[in-house]
């Protein structure tokens, strides 16, 4: 496999962040109680089944004959030891388990859950719950022993990830070993893909998409996917602690030539931080029009007029990314901004954001688990109060928005939370959270030796990928 950038750590161990690519990669080497198959469908994993003795009360049985890798037998403890560090240390996937309150074993394969509320929507966030042993958890750094098919073999950093097969898992993975090599230049991707030194080249550039098309050797795939990018500003500092300045901001984008100059349209304009096959996707908000005149306006009224904005973006993080920032500062020129683009590699990226650094910034996110509360609790919730930190670099605390969410886990009936995640776009809008640009398309090619059948957020989770001439399903 040739990708575009190496994992942020070795999960769970500082610096890993909760970024996409870095939590797929470790889904193949640690599972949750559940996980997504290739429909997006929430499948149970490492559970046989459970109750739910009351509305905050999940009792969770555990599959029978389960090891890690390292041979030792999945029990309960495990679990919960789990569960319980990510909460406490945090993980990186800490934040999607907020709703935890206890976890506890109550047999060798029998765990009960209590969350803070009512939480239906339970299963789809352990499946980022990942199960370490709990002699792992002991120790310094935590190795990666995970219940996955494959295991972590080797890494040099920047450079290349090993994969093994993982002995002790049921049914055995497709391949005896996976090696991802960390490839920067996107045609370089390509080109290591037709000479077959590569059987998936991930993140393929635009402009090649009809030549590998032409290609009976390779499948290529380019289509709008679920991962919405925006502008994100920091709210609590100036410019931007002006919701005038915002708002100017919001006025800049022309979103469909921004679409049309980086994409080549095969993007989507985007007016809220989820498509609408996301659960909590409003209708009624229509994609921002661009009204550079009111723009200008708006920053003279705020005695911001000219007012100088650096952009940070990630080179090596989304599609274009760069040239997305490049041409969002363009945009923004035109309506009196005058702006500086800053990139850097996301291993220097992410870190910088949560840092404080930024004033304006380029950020993206999937709902993998095709729910908004996914994104509005991982993002724009306040960072105040207990629980795990979440992926709010903006400053942003809204009681407003934070009463929301609350009422969003707080409800029982699914139309009831369904309306409420809607009224919590609604609120993104009013107070000018961020500038949702686009929803990313993604890309992707592989070659006709490997059988893969993909989700349509197009993520690489190895596994559903086999050899072609097995052509067999690996959905449990």
């Amino acid at each position: 496999m040739a990708v575009r950038a190496d994992v942020t750590g070795i999960f769970p161990n500082p610096p890993t962040i909760n970024e996409a690519f870095t939590i797929d990669f470790f889904s193949n080497v640690f599972e949750g109680l559940f996980r997504l198959d290739s429909a997006l469908a929430v499948k149970p994993v490492l559970v046989s089944g459970w109750t739910n003795p009351d509305s905050k009360t999940w009792v969770f049985r555990l599959r029978e004959g389960v090891r890690f890798s390292d041979g030792s037998p999945l029990t309960a403890d495990d679990v919960a030891a789990s569960l319980q560090a990510a909460l406490e240390m945090p993980f990186p996937t800490g934040a999607f388990l907020s709703a935890i309150q206890r976890v506890e074993a109550i047999s060798p394969l029998e765990v009960r859950i209590t969350t803070r509320q009512q939480s239906p929507a339970l299963p789809s966030f352990l499946v980022s719950g990942f199960v370490l042993s709990r002699e792992a958890l002991a120790r310094r750094p935590i190795p990666p022993v995970g219940t996955g098919p494959y295991q972590l073999a080797g890494r040099v950093p920047g450079r290349s990830l090993e994969l093994r097969r993982n002995p002790h898992h049921q049914p055995p993975a497709a391949f005896d070993q996976i090696h991802l090599h960390v490839v920067p230049d996107a045609e370089a991707r390509v080109a290591a893909l037709r000479a077959g030194r590569v059987d998936i080249a991930e993140g393929v550039p635009l402009r090649s998409v009809e030549g590998l098309s032409r290609d009976d050797r390779v499948t290529v795939l380019a289509q709008p996917g679920i991962r919405v990018l925006y502008l994100a500003p920091r709210v609590d500092r100036p410019p931007f602690d002006d919701a005038r300045v915002r708002e100017a901001l919001d006025l800049a984008i022309d979103r469909h030539e921004l679409d049309q100059r980086v994409y080549g349209g095969r993007g989507r304009p985007a007016s809220q931080p989820v498509p609408v096959a996301v659960v909590g996707y409003e209708p009624g908000l229509a994609v921002v029009q661009a009204d550079r005149a009111r723009a200008r306006a708006l920053l003279a009224a705020a005695g911001q007029a000219g007012v100088e904005v650096v952009l940070d973006a990630p080179n090596d993080r989304y599609l274009e990314d760069a040239a997305l920032a490049r041409e969002a500062a363009r945009q923004m020129e035109l309506a009196g901004f005058r702006v500086s683009v800053r990139t850097r590699p996301k291993a220097e990226y992410f870190p910088f954001l949560a840092a404080g650094g930024a004033q304006l910034f380029l950020f993206g996110w999937t709902c993998d688990t095709l729910d908004g509360s996914d994104v509005l609790n991982g993002a724009f919730r306040s960072r105040l109060g207990a629980g795990p930190p979440n992926q709010n670099y903006q400053g942003l605390a809204d009681a407003r928005l934070d009463r929301l969410l609350d009422d969003a886990a707080r409800a029982s009936e699914a139309a009831a939370r369904f309306a409420v995640l809607r009224a919590a776009m609604v609120r993104l809008r009013e107070i000018r959270a961020a500038a949702f640009l686009v929803v990313m398309p993604e890309t992707i090619a592989f070659s006709k030796r490997i059988a893969w059948t993909p989700p349509s957020t197009l993520v690489l989770r190895l596994h559903d990928v086999a050899p072609a001439a097995e052509q067999r399903s690996l959905d449990r």
